[in-house]
């Protein structure tokens, strides 16, 4: 089978039908309707550039593209919808899976090519992009719209009760049980550390989110930071930038600390992208994983950094909470006071760790094989209909 996956970006779900039904023998590509790949480069276990289908665009028709976008002159979405065709036609797919409904999905679906079928992760249909044009016409056009977990397939169902009809809840782990306990067997904590160049009982938070924008709780992070500091307590916080971080973010935490000096031996930025190895590195030579997203589905990085024994300090999110419960401490509305509380008691050893048995039903919901080999029966079974 041929799959043409459309949209990518670079989270522990990225991109999810690529690698793991590669194992089913399909032949399976990677596009993106929205915007030119090489601009972004590719470091990630997932993606080669042997998997790559970018849109060809000379250089004029790149400039014409981005500046008909910043004007909202939709004559863009018509380029990009003729050079989507252009990939189709080479490639001539058996199924088109839109990684991610917005406006890359629109512009997939508006060349006429069934099937279709699109994710859903959540913040898509939050806030104020609550079932925007894209959306609608994504939901209306897709065979079928997929959805990662219960929560959101609920939500959507009680806002639009048609979408029953052809919405379906297929998990999207990544997380592999084995490869990280293999991981764990073969490596030294504290031989990490040296590595690394981190002291052997110094605590380390580790932070993989705070530098993709402004909303990530980046300022209440910050503020903590240097009260901890301000009480002489030992610890590091390590910023990482990942695949989504940003210039602009790691000028803004840089900035923070030219003007905060008493902070400068508590940071680390790691702000180039680094791999998945090195990012599990980071991980397990950690203490606490930490994120403050205002929107998040519960994914692989939270999963790794669970099973590499870190505390882990998470937004107060409904999605962390269902499948989590009491395993992590939660912040709500990047509640400093209670942040700084949190931080603390790590730094002072008085935090518990989660317990074994969440591990244990974290990895059987969320194992890899059972996850993608039901998505491919579906999958195979769409292209047969």
């Amino acid at each position: 089978m041929k799959i043409l996956v459309n949209g990518y970006f670079y989270g522990g779900n990225c991109p999810p039908f690529l690698y793991y039904l590669k194992k089913f023998n399909n032949d399976i590509k990677l596009t993106n309707s929205l915007s030119i790949l090489e601009e972004h480069g590719v470091n990630t276990d997932f993606i080669s550039y042997d998997d790559l289908l970018p849109l060809r665009l000379n250089w004029f028709e790149k400039f014409l593209v981005k500046y008909l976008k910043k004007a909202r002159i939709k004559l863009w979405m018509r380029i990009l919808t003729r050079k989507s065709k252009q990939i189709i036609k080479e490639y001539n797919p058996d199924i088109i899976i839109n990684h991610k409904i917005s406006e890359k999905s629109e512009i997939m679906l508006k060349t006429g090519f069934q099937p279709q079928i699109s994710y859903i992760y959540g913040g898509e249909v939050h806030g104020d992009r609550i079932f925007s044009k894209s959306i609608e016409y994504s939901f209306s056009q897709s065979k079928y719209v997929l959805t990662a977990t219960a929560e959101i397939f609920n939500y959507v169902v009680k806002m639009k009760p048609e979408s029953k009809n052809y919405l379906k809840q297929y998990p999207l782990g990544t997380f592999n049980y084995k490869k990280v306990l293999t991981y764990k067997n073969n490596c030294e904590r504290a031989e990490l550390r040296k590595e690394y160049n981190i002291p052997r009982d110094q605590t380390v938070f580790i932070d993989s989110r705070s530098l993709r924008s402004i909303n990530t709780g980046v300022k209440s992070i910050l503020h903590v930071i240097k009260k901890l500091a301000e009480n002489a307590m030992d610890f590091t916080y390590v910023f990482l930038r990942g695949h989504l971080g940003t210039d602009q973010m790691i000028k803004y935490v840089n900035d923070y600390i030219d003007k905060n000096k008493s902070i400068r031996d508590n940071v680390i930025i790691v702000d180039k992208v680094i791999s998945n190895d090195e990012i599990r590195d980071y991980y397990y030579l950690s203490d606490c994983f930490v994120s403050l997203l205002p929107h998040d589905q519960f994914g692989s990085s939270i999963m790794d950094a669970l099973f590499l024994d870190c505390h882990l300090i998470l937004t107060d999110l409904e999605a962390y909470r269902n499948e989590l419960s009491d395993s992590a401490l939660y912040v709500q509305n990047q509640d400093l006071n209670k942040l700084e509380a949190y931080m603390k008691s790590i730094v002072v050893k008085q935090a518990t760790l989660p317990n074994e048995e969440i591990k244990h039903f974290l990895s059987e919901k969320y194992g890899v094989e059972n996850n993608y080999s039901s998505l491919y029966k579906f999958i195979n079974k769409i292209v047969n209909e």
